[in-house]
């Protein structure tokens, strides 16, 4: 069995507030439910500044069987471990599995997991972007179409990173924050495309 020590649980009101914290000496996985040992709960007011409720119960110290905690050995794993460690497999399941989290807290790892599907499209936007540009500029000297250059790279890192905030801040939608960069460039080297003819 898993054997974990220290534990502490929260949880939130759909609004974001501290609803409840479980404080338990040791946490264990067995037979498919996690049992806590010495713990106590404490409940918090609806209110701006999570004011605890009465003192906190003791829980029967010979453990408590806690059957609405659905996180499995190997989900809890996932969350010890830093986000950009893990496979596209495994953050594809940590998102399915634990729906039930807040916002602020998926946002920014549904922005990175769909960064990893953006990012391998970004030579061939870059290109289809770039070619259009440079027909329009070819009979430019060599130093104007180096800055040019130069100034597209800037651009489009400046986007990707524009976009990424803006995912993160559950400003945009986290794939869209992705994706954000590739749809900027990709329509406008369309546009110029079709304005060569």
């Amino acid at each position: 069995p898993l054997h974990l020590k220290g534990v502490r649980i929260t949880g939130e009101r759909a609004d974001g507030s501290k609803q409840q914290e479980i404080l338990a000496a040791r946490a264990e996985f067995l037979d498919g439910s996690w049992w806590l040992f010495d713990a106590s709960v404490q409940e918090f007011r609806a209110d701006a500044f999570a004011t605890p409720q009465a003192p906190p119960p003791r829980l029967p110290p010979a453990g408590v069987e806690m059957r609405s905690l659905n996180v499995r050995p190997e989900d809890l794993a996932m969350d010890l471990r830093p986000w950009t460690f893990l496979s596209t497999r495994d953050m594809a399941r940590f998102l399915y599995t634990r729906r039930d989290l807040p916002k602020r807290v998926t946002a920014p790892r549904k922005v990175y997991y769909h960064s990893r599907f953006a990012m391998p499209w970004a030579s061939l936007i870059v290109t289809l972007f770039a070619i259009p540009m440079g027909a329009r500029n070819s009979r430019q000297n060599m130093l104007t179409g180096v800055f040019l250059a130069l100034v597209c790279f800037f651009s489009y890192y400046a986007l990707i990173q524009v976009g990424l905030f803006l995912g993160r801040e559950q400003m945009i939608w986290p794939w869209l924050g992705a994706w954000f960069s590739n749809i900027v460039f990709l329509t406008t080297g369309l546009v110029m495309t079709r304005n060569l003819r």
